[in-house]
């Protein structure tokens, strides 16, 4: 009777320590449920052009993105933009932090340039090291003192010191950041050449916490990966404890945009479903609002604790969308 005992605790034991440290990934996801109350577009406003991923917003709520030529543009609260500053170089990537811009300049030599919210350039920093003969920078995170480059050309994740200058690539060619599912807008997967579904591509979205403690990153089509970034940031760790701390969050269906709140909420543009998802700390995953423009939605951002803003091309070209949250 004591063995029985002994043997059923063991085991309850064991049991128990795996469900503590096991990854999110290895529970299934819960279906996304209709929000007990809905978001609502409350204003659409046609712009000529915005470049994948580029909409940001301050820390003192104004909003910028990239024209398709690369020109750094503020939107203005009745959803129009104008230049910020016509002297300024051509950008591929945005981000901010504060009250600082961050961008990318165009290839062939691209920098890293720190921008202040009236359009005067603050930093240069070059990102030679970081680049592969295949790179295609895709996406930009800056926090406390690091700048976390997404690649999907070469796909890898990068980390740059902003006082040294000195940088990192990681996870070159890991799955978590080599795209692999078909890509799916309004419910169809879309097409290569050779009539295959194609993948929308390799890792293309970045954010991080409000502590910048923790980075998600993913491909267009899924799903959500996260590495603790002191992984990225402190020599010590190998690339065995590296691989060790990727962890699937969640999967998503394929996405226009990605955004995280300062209270770690996620905002999600569903392209293949056409609707705008939350999930938050309690990892119930909602559905806010289904609409066909988000189908063509290039980027989201939060104006204020209940205003998202989210590029979108509909029929007649791209839009701006103000989104009020419930």
């Amino acid at each position: 009777m004591m063995k029985q005992l002994s043997f059923r605790l063991t085991c309850t034991l064991m049991l128990t320590g795996a469900l503590m440290f096991a990854a999110p990934s290895a529970f299934a996801d819960r279906p996304w449920q209709n929000a007990p109350s809905p978001a609502s577009i409350i204003s659409d406003t046609p712009i000529s052009g915005a470049i994948q991923g580029s909409l940001t917003t301050n820390s003192s709520g104004k909003i910028f993105l990239l024209n398709t030529q690369g020109a750094l543009m503020s939107v203005g609260s009745d959803g129009k933009v104008s230049p910020l500053k016509d002297s300024l170089p051509a950008l591929a990537l945005l981000t901010s932090e504060q009250d600082s811009l961050w961008g990318i300049t165009n290839a062939p030599t691209p920098e890293l340039l720190q921008i202040s919210d009236s359009g005067e350039i603050l930093q240069h920093l070059p990102l030679k090291t970081l680049l592969d003969v295949k790179s295609h920078l895709s996406a930009l995170q800056v926090h406390a003192g690091h700048a976390f480059i997404a690649d999907e050309g070469a796909p890898a994740l990068s980390v740059l010191d902003l006082k040294t200058g000195i940088g990192h690539r990681f996870l070159g060619y890991d799955p978590s950041v080599t795209g692999r599912r078909p890509f799916i807008r309004a419910g169809a997967p879309i097409l290569g050449p050779d009539h295959l579904p194609k993948t929308g591509g390799n890792v293309q979205m970045l954010v991080l916490d409000s502590k910048g403690q923790w980075l998600f990153y993913q491909p267009p089509a899924g799903p959500l990966y996260r590495i603790d970034t002191s992984l990225l940031t402190d020599p010590d760790f190998s690339p065995v404890e590296q691989l060790d701390g990727i962890v699937e969050w969640r999967d998503t269906p394929s996405l226009g945009g990605l955004v995280l709140s300062s209270d770690n909420h996620f905002f999600m543009l569903d392209v293949a479903n056409e609707a705008l998802l939350s999930f938050g700390s309690d990892r119930i995953p909602l559905k806010l609002l289904t609409d066909p423009r988000f189908a063509g939605s290039v980027g989201i951002t939060i104006a204020d604790a209940k205003t998202l803003v989210a590029a979108a091309n509909e029929s007649d070209g791209m839009h701006i969308l103000r989104i009020a949250l419930p």
